[in-house]
């Protein structure tokens, strides 16, 4: 993963010991080329036009996330971070790269274990699992069909790509009182999501949890049906 243009990050120019054909260094992005404007991966998805198409998304992206979410929702060397998430899903960037790049510990779920709520609340009270991200079905999932409440280790929820209720709030905190929970939206296109809202913020809430607001170096725009910005206090649909 790159890093933005500029950013804090230093490049170590190691030198290369070339053992058995391979290298003990990685390769220094300078020597290559290689810049934050350079292809990381392309996903599949329907994403916000409803016309499936692969998505690609540059290192910057993927950086300006990581930096953003390190910050935001920063893990120590006694985190534990599930990855569940099948790859061909973005959310599954997030779940890799978050906890690796903390120095946090990360546990892999078992092929297919997503879809089995008892499986997921056995592996994070065994496992400890301190920090989680799993969208509103899977959450209302480990409600009703998993023992959630078993899981104390649990201090941080990440949620997104689906409405988040007051209501799965409620029955959240009704399981897990200090557990804070963070909901997030946004299209593949704008690397996994693009806009955060801390719930503890607006737990007096009712019908669904807001979007929130942009993340870091983020816009968005609330814009009418002809695609021209909307005064405010004007409904329309979100651009980012």
């Amino acid at each position: 993963m790159l890093e933005e243009e500029g950013a804090a990050c230093p490049v170590l120019d190691l030198s290369v010991a070339e053992r058995d054909g391979g290298s003990e260094a990685n390769p220094v992005r300078s020597a290559l080329g290689l810049t934050s404007t350079h292809l990381a991966y392309v996903i599949y998805t329907s994403g916000s036009t409803g016309t499936p198409k692969g998505v690609m998304v540059l290192h910057g992206g993927v950086s300006n996330l990581m930096n953003m979410q390190r910050a935001t929702y920063p893990l120590g060397a006694h985190d534990v971070v599930p990855v569940k998430t099948p790859f061909g899903f973005d959310a599954s960037v997030r779940e890799l790269y978050w906890p690796l790049t903390c120095g946090a510990k990360l546990i892999m779920a078992r092929p297919e274990g997503h879809k089995d709520p008892a499986y997921l609340t056995q592996l994070f009270h065994q496992e400890r699992v301190t920090a989680l991200y799993a969208v509103p079905s899977t959450i209302r999932a480990l409600i009703e069909q998993g023992d959630l409440s078993r899981c104390t280790s649990l201090t941080m929820l990440l949620t997104g790509a689906e409405p988040l209720s007051a209501q799965m709030v409620h029955r959240l905190r009704e399981q897990l009182p200090g557990l804070r929970i963070f909901s997030h939206y946004g299209p593949t296109e704008t690397t996994v999501y693009a806009t955060q809202c801390a719930v503890d913020d607006v737990c007096s809430v009712e019908g669904n949890v807001p979007i929130g607001r942009p993340m870091a170096n983020t816009r968005v725009y609330v814009v009418d049906v002809h695609g021209g910005l909307c005064p405010v206090g004007v409904a329309g649909e979100l651009w980012v």
